[in-house]
């Protein structure tokens, strides 16, 4: 691959995980209730006010975490949140201290608070948590990503109207990307 191509997929990376708003999350949402919280900010649930549709608000703090890693994680979650096993980004909104990742709001809760609550799962429930799973999982190193956090408080479910109930994986913050040697597992 030739320099210029180089660079120009290089320029291309930083446009594309450039927050997309600088505007007021407020303006847009109304934040409800914290729904959850990890080592570089919290979760919450917010109401859009154009349509009443509810998302997750992902609220990055910028002291916790690197620049470097904010944009990795968006820049992912641009390019390959589109999979049906991925939680998907909608927008960003850079808020000076926090950035703001707003996130398709899953209703299930985590894996996690699932298998806690239902003890011991037949087969015939196992079977459909682990193919979602696998499929995301499938995907994204078929794309050259690797998640490099897979435990059951990344993986959110969800229950659509239907009844019928899907495993999808967050929290791209440690992934990394084939060729990425600044996110190196050493």
């Amino acid at each position: 691959m030739g320099a210029i191509r180089r660079l120009s997929l290089t320029l291309q990376r930083v446009k594309d995980a450039l927050p997309t708003q600088t505007r007021k999350l407020e303006t847009y949402y109304e934040i409800l209730d914290k729904i959850g919280s990890g080592s570089s900010g919290e979760v919450r649930l917010a109401r859009r006010k154009d349509n009443g549709k509810f998302v997750a608000l992902k609220m990055i703090r910028r002291v916790r975490i690197t620049e470097e890693e904010i944009q990795n994680e968006i820049q992912i979650l641009r390019k390959h949140g589109r999979h049906e096993g991925i939680g998907r980004l909608i927008e960003v909104f850079d808020q000076g201290k926090v950035v703001v990742l707003v996130m398709d709001y899953l209703n299930g809760g985590t894996l996690w608070d699932y298998i806690k609550k239902k003890g011991v799962m037949k087969e015939s429930e196992v079977v459909p948590i682990m193919k979602d799973i696998f499929e995301a999982l499938a995907y994204l190193h078929s794309n050259g990503v690797a998640h490099r956090d897979i435990k059951p408080q990344n993986m959110l479910m969800h229950k659509s109207r239907d009844g019928t109930r899907t495993t999808h994986l967050i929290d791209f913050g440690f992934a990394t990307r084939d060729g990425d040697s600044s996110m190196s597992l050493a």
